[in-house]
C-alpha cells in the first residue's frame, strides 16, 4: 500500500515547488541582527533534527550552538536556538517530500545497513580527514577545540564492539534486520573495523582540577595534536572524568595522551581491535543482507546440552547469546551487556518461560566473563558456517570442558519428563548487604541437569563437581529428586541401581551429619513487610534462624537429631508456616527446591529401604514395577479371589489403589496392555461397583476410588483423598507442591499397604463421595 501510495504522489512540478523554498530569510528574521548569515548556513550543517522544547534547545544540538553562537545565550532557554532547530527540522521534513513527489526517487527506501551517513562513520572519517589533511596543530587550551561535531553519547559502535561476538549470534537467531544485525551491519562498515587495524584506541583520562573553563572539555569537542585526533566521547562539567576516541594514523599513540599540554593525565586506555578481523564483519554484513536470519538448530542445541550436561534451554540461550556476557576489551566499562532477545523459540523448541529460567541460572553461575569468551569460542572464523552448520560447537565445547571439565552422566532421557513434572519457584532474590557494582542478588536456581546428574552419580552424588554448576552438594538436595527418578524408571533400567547407591550414601551422609540444616530462607519483602515471626518455631530446640552473613536473608534450619522421625509435630508446624509467608517472602533452598519434604525423606525407613530395593534391581525381571502383576503377582490373585475379578481388572484396582498417577495413558505404558484389553479390564472393574465412574479434570481416567477428591495444581495431578496416608509427598503443601507427586517406598511394599487398607467393607454401588 505504501508503495502505491508514492506511485500516486508522484508530482516533479510539486517537488520543484517544495525544492524552491529557502528558510534561512525566515530563520534570519528570528536572530538578532549581530548573527551574520554565513555563520547560520554554517551552524545549521552540523545540527541534526531533533526534537524542540518549548523554552529551548536540550539533546545534541545544544553544545554546537553555544560554540557557535555564544550571543544567543544558554540555548536550553533561547528562542532563537530554538528557531535553529525548528529550521534544521524544516530543512530536513522538505527534502524527504521532495524525494517522495520528485519521480524516480524514493521508489525503493534505502537500506539502512550502516553506512556513511551513521553519525558513528561520519565522525570517524571526519578524524581521519583532519589528522591527515594538515589541519592545524591545537594549542593546548581546553576550552579552544581544533573543531565540534555531534555523535550518539558513548558512541554506540562501543556497545558494538564489547559485545560483537554476542550480537553475531544473536543477529543470526533473530528476526530479519533486528537490532543485533542493524548494529553489526553498522559497526562493519566503521573506519576502524574496515580499515588498518592498530589506529584507534579509547582513552580515559583526568582533566586537571584548576582548569580555567570548569566544563571543558565538553563532548564532541575534537583536539588535532601532531600525531593524532582526539574526539571527547564521555564527561563533562566538574566531574573530572573524561573518555576520548583517538586516531593515529601511523598507529602511534603518545603514552602520555593527546591532552598532555592541557595537564591531562591518562587512567588507562585500551588499543581497539575487533574480535574478529574486519573482512569476516564485512561478509557477515553481506550474508545477513542475502540470506536474513539462519534456520533454527534444535539437534544441535540438543547435542551441545548433551556433551556438556546442561538442558536443552540453556544449551539453546547459549547458541543464541541470550545470556548477557561482560564487555569485549573494554573490561572497565558499564552497559556493555547483551540484551537482544528478538528471537523465535517455538522453531527453537522452547518455552519462552524456561529460556528466561535458563538465562537467569547460567548467567548466575557461570559469569559474565566466562561467556564472553564462550561466545568468542562459539563464533565461527568463517561467517557463512552460521548460515551453513551452525556456531562452533566443537571448538566451544572443547574450551569449556577444559575450563570446567567433564559433566557428570546426567541421564537425558529423563529431563524432557522432569521439566514437565518440574515447577521452580517464583519469587524475590535477596539482596546484598555491601551493595556491589554490578552484584547480583541471591537466588538458587532450579537446574534439573544438575539434580539428576547427582543422582545418577551415584555413591558418588555428594562429591564436589565444578562442571554441575550448582554449588557443594548438599545431602537435602537429592532426596525427592532420586524418589522421582526411582518411579519414572522401569526395573532393568541401568540407572535404577546408581540411584539406588546414590539414596545408600544420602542415608549414610545424613545419619553422621552434626548440627542443624537448612530447609528454607526467609527475606522482608520492601512493600508487605517481612513474614510472619518464627518465635513460635524457634521455641521447639531443633528449630534456629539464622542470618547470613552476606545477602539480607535468615535461613531456617533444623538439627535432625532433635527429631522424633519423618512424622514430627515440628515438621507439621514447619509446613503450616511455610505455607503461610507470602512468595516474595520466602526463598528455596540451594537445590532450588524448598527442602522439608526431602528431610521427611531422610527420616523415614522407607527412603532408606528404596535405596537398598534399588540396587538389587538387576535381580528382577525388566519392566515396569508399577504393573503389579510384574512386581507383586500374589496379590493380584488375591485381589481377584477376593472380589470376584479378572487377572487384569485386578492388577487394575490395585493401581488405582496405590499409585498416584493411574491414568490410563500410564496404566497401558507400563502393563503393554492394547486398548482392546484396557478396555475389557477397566469394563469390568467399572462394574464391579468397588469403584466410581466419572469424568474429572486433569485425572486422564474415568475410574476412581470412592471418597474425596483433591484438586491440584500443575505439575501435580489430582488424587483420590484416601490416598494421602500412603503417599506423604501427595500431600497440598508449599514443601511438596513443585515436584509430582511419588511415592518413595519400594513398589511392592506399597501395593501390599494399599491391598492391605482396601479389604473393608465396599460403599454401595453408584456412590460418588467427591470433596464439594
Amino acid at each position: 500500500m505504501g508503495a502505491a501510495a508514492d506511485l500516486l504522489l508522484k508530482d516533479a512540478a510539486a517537488a520543484a515547488e517544495f525544492a524552491a523554498v529557502d528558510i534561512m530569510p525566515l530563520l534570519m528574521a528570528e536572530l538578532p541582527d549581530s548573527v551574520p548569515r554565513a555563520r547560520v548556513e554554517e551552524l545549521l550543517g552540523r545540527l541534526q533534527p531533533y526534537y524542540v522544547d518549548r523554552e529551548g534547545v536540550t539533546g545534541p544540538n545544544r553544545g554546537p550552538i553555544l560554540e557557535a553562537l555564544p550571543q544567543l545565550g544558554e540555548p536550553m532557554h533561547s528562542q532563537a536556538a530554538r528557531s535553529l532547530v525548528l529550521a534544521v527540522n524544516c530543512r530536513d521534513g522538505l527534502e524527504r517530500l521532495v524525494r517522495r513527489l520528485t519521480p524516480g526517487e524514493g521508489d525503493v527506501a534505502p537500506a539502512s545497513d550502516g553506512d556513511a551517513d551513521a553519525p558513528d562513520i561520519r565522525v570517524g572519517r571526519r578524524m581521519m580527514k583532519l589528522a591527515e589533511h594538515g589541519t592545524d596543530v591545537w594549542g593546548g587550551d581546553l576550552a579552544r577545540a581544533s573543531t565540534f561535531d555531534r555523535m550518539p553519547h558513548g558512541g554506540r559502535f562501543l556497545r558494538t564492539h564489547a559485545c560483537a561476538a554476542a550480537l553475531a549470534l544473536c543477529a543470526v537467531t533473530s528476526r530479519a534486520n533486528g537490532s543485533a544485525a542493524r548494529s553489526l551491519k553498522e559497526y562493519a562498515a566503521h573506519p576502524f573495523v574496515s580499515g588498518a587495524p592498530g589506529r584507534w584506541r579509547i582513552v580515559h583520562c583526568e582533566v586537571p582540577e584548576d582548569r580555567t573553563d570548569i566544563t571543558a572539555p565538553i563532548p564532541g569537542k575534537i583536539f588535532r595534536t601532531a600525531t593524532s585526533v582526539a574526539l571527547v566521547l564521555a564527561g563533562g562539567g566538574v566531574d573530572p572524568d573524561r573518555t576520548l576516541w583517538e586516531y593515529a594514523p601511523d598507529g602511534v599513540f603518545s603514552e602520555d595522551g593527546p591532552l598532555a599540554p592541557a595537564g591531562v593525565r591518562v587512567t588507562r586506555a585500551h588499543v581497539l581491535q575487533p574480535v574478529r578481523p574486519g573482512d569476516w564483519f564485512a561478509r557477515f554484513a553481506e550474508l545477513c543482507r542475502e540470506h536474513g536470519p539462519a534456520p533454527a538448530r534444535p539437534d544441535l542445541a540438543a547435542a551441545f546440552a548433551e556433551r556438556l550436561g546442561l538442558s536443552p534451554a540453556e544449551a539453546t540461550v547459549l547458541l543464541m547469546a541470550h545470556a548477557p556476557c561482560a564487555p569485549y576489551q573494554l573490561d572497565e566499562e558499564e552497559g556493555y551487556l547483551s540484551h537482544h532477545h528478538a528471537a523465535d523459540l517455538k522453531p527453537w523448541r522452547i518455552r519462552q518461560k524456561d529460556a528466561d529460567r535458563a538465562v537467569a541460572a547460567l548467567t548466575s553461575l557461570l559469569g559474565s566473563r566466562f561467556l564472553t569468551t564462550l561466545y568468542d569460542k562459539l563464533l565461527p572464523d568463517d561467517p557463512r558456517q552460521l548460515w551453513t552448520t551452525g556456531p562452533d560447537v566443537d571448538r566451544a565445547a572443547e574450551w569449556w570442558l577444559r575450563e570446567l571439565g567433564g559433566p557428570l552422566p546426567v541421564p537425558t532421557a529423563l529431563l524432557p519428563l522432569a521439566a514437565k513434572e518440574t515447577l521452580a519457584p517464583e519469587g524475590e532474590a535477596a539482596s546484598a548487604r555491601q551493595r556491589r557494582r554490578g552484584g547480583q542478588g541471591w537466588w538458587p536456581h532450579l537446574r534439573l541437569p544438575a539434580l539428576l546428574g547427582r543422582v545418577a552419580a551415584g555413591a558418588s552424588c555428594l562429591t564436589p563437581h565444578r562442571a554441575v554448576l550448582m554449588g557443594e552438594p548438599q545431602p537435602l538436595d537429592l532426596p525427592r529428586i532420586a524418589a522421582w527418578a526411582a518411579y519414572r524408571t522401569a526395573a532393568g533400567d541401568p540407572t535404577r541401581p546408581v540411584i539406588g547407591a546414590a539414596i545408600s550414601r544420602l542415608c549414610e551422609e545424613y545419619a553422621s551429619l552434626p548440627g542443624p540444616l537448612t530447609l528454607f530462607s526467609l527475606r522482608s519483602n520492601s512493600l508487605m513487610g517481612p513474614p510472619p515471626s518464627t518465635g513460635a518455631l524457634t521455641a521447639h530446640p531443633a528449630v534456629t534462624e539464622v542470618a547470613d552473613a552476606e545477602y539480607d536473608m535468615r535461613h531456617l534450619r533444623v538439627d535432625p537429631a532433635a527429631l522424633k522421625g519423618p512424622d514430627d509435630p515440628v515438621l507439621e508446624t514447619l509446613d503450616a508456616y511455610l505455607d503461610s509467608v507470602l512468595p516474595s517472602q520466602w526463598l528455596p533452598s540451594p537445590s532450588g527446591l524448598p527442602a522439608l519434604a526431602d528431610l521427611r525423606l531422610l527420616l523415614s525407613d522407607d527412603f532408606a529401604a528404596l535405596g537398598q530395593h534399588l540396587t538389587t534391581d538387576g535381580e528382577r525381571p525388566p519392566g515396569w514395577e508399577q504393573d503389579p502383576a510384574r512386581s507383586v503377582p500374589h496379590l493380584v490373585e488375591e485381589c481377584a479371589t477376593a472380589f470376584g475379578l479378572g487377572q487384569d481388572a485386578a492388577a487394575l484396582l490395585l493401581m488405582l489403589l496405590a499409585l498416584p498417577d493411574p491414568s490410563d495413558r500410564n496404566v497401558k505404558a507400563w502393563t503393554g496392555w492394547k486398548t482392546a484389553r484396557f478396555q475389557q479390564a477397566e469394563a469390568e472393574l467399572g462394574a464391579s461397583g468397588r469403584v466410581l465412574r466419572a469424568v474429572r479434570p486433569r485425572a486422564g481416567r474415568s475410574l476412581f476410588l470412592p471418597g474425596a477428591w483433591q484438586e491440584r495444581k500443575p505439575p501435580r495431578l489430582p488424587i483420590e483423598r484416601s490416598k494421602l496416608g500412603l503417599l506423604p509427598l501427595a500431600r497440598e503443601h508449599r514443601s511438596t507442591s513443585h515436584l509430582a507427586a511419588v511415592p518413595f517406598v519400594p513398589l511392592p511394599t506399597l501395593f501390599a499397604r494399599a491391598w492391605e487398607g482396601a479389604v473393608q467393607p465396599v460403599p454401595p454401588k453408584g456412590q460418588d463421595a467427591m470433596s464439594r
